[in-house]
């Protein structure tokens, strides 16, 4: 996964959250659709497993 920041691994979450896709969602902030993916996953797990 992209090294990301705290600031951009939250706008893909709530770019998730209002319902864009995977792709829009990599195409808005020039990441891949696979960090994409694992940043909602985490993002999963973390809820359920704080």
């Amino acid at each position: 996964m992209e090294k990301l920041t705290v600031r951009k691994k939250l706008a893909v979450v709530r770019l998730y959250l209002s319902g864009l896709s995977y792709d829009e969602i990599a195409a808005r902030n020039g990441i891949s659709k696979g960090t994409v993916a694992n940043v909602v996953a985490d993002s999963r797990r973390n809820i359920t497993n704080p």
